[in-house]
């Protein structure tokens, strides 16, 4: 197994010497992206295949969405059938999954940027997450110190306005990714930064505040928001006589 730092360490190495791409590459100063991950895996006497869709698809133990990056996880970018350059093998049309894995990269320290052998043009380099990075995994034979806690459903609560924002960045300042309505059902996990979750919802990632998230449990009350709850304080007499009225009229006190 391969300590993920050591992993880092390599690709960092690629990028402070300006590595150059040349396609079909893995040897010293010059790689391709998933050149990169054969170099670096022979140096710590481990293999992996030369292609990215072989690493998407054998060499990680499962496609994440990238607001789950971690440092030292495995990037992916990918083509949908009929996009332009699309190309997945034969070998892979089987399996159901029909995305071309196209374009590999190691997560950084920053999980906000990818380390990859980039093109001809631009060589080694550290991009962002959010420039079309679609997957991110965990790699086979690489030892992390912390794994992902599985994200679990969560409802969006709010006690004013109708929607919560979810940003690109787990920051008040960071782009907006969207605005996800009040009482809506989201995927949820940890997130480095405190008081801060990583979301999923309607296929959009992103991190939201978690103080505007509740179990999904605790968040509804037979399908009410909590914030559309409203207490009523009356004297013990008046409130005794509310409920026999109720009990009369609709059988439940």
């Amino acid at each position: 197994m391969i300590p993920a730092r050591d992993l880092l360490a390599d690709f960092h190495r690629m990028l402070d010497e300006h590595w150059r791409y040349v396609w079909g590459s893995a040897s010293t100063g010059c790689v391709d992206c998933s050149g990169a991950f054969v170099w670096s895996f022979r140096r710590h006497g481990e293999s992996i295949p030369h292609g990215s869709n072989a690493i998407a698809r054998m060499h990680v133990r499962k496609l994440l969405p990238p607001s789950q990056a971690r440092p030292g996880m495995a990037a992916f970018k990918a083509r949908k059938p009929g996009q332009k350059y699309y190309a997945l093998p034969d070998k892979y049309k089987s399996s159901g999954d029909l995305l071309d894995y196209y374009h590999v990269g190691l997560v950084d320290d920053d999980p906000a940027w990818v380390l990859n052998a980039q093109s001809a043009k631009t060589g080694f380099v550290r991009s962002r997450l959010r420039e079309n990075w679609c997957a991110v995994g965990y790699l086979n034979k690489v030892k992390y110190e912390e794994e992902v806690v599985p994200m679990s459903e969560m409802r969006v609560f709010c006690d004013h306005g109708s929607s919560v924002n979810l940003r690109r960045q787990p920051s008040v300042s960071a782009a907006l990714v969207c605005t996800v309505p009040k009482g809506a059902a989201v995927e949820a996990g940890p997130c480095d930064v405190p008081e801060w979750m990583a979301v999923q919802w309607s296929g959009k990632s992103g991190y939201m505040m978690s103080a505007f998230l509740r179990e999904a449990d605790a968040a509804t009350d037979a399908g009410t928001d909590p914030a559309d709850l409203v207490t009523i304080h009356l004297p013990q007499a008046a409130a005794m006589e509310l409920r026999d009225a109720l009990i009369r009229v609709m059988g439940v006190g």
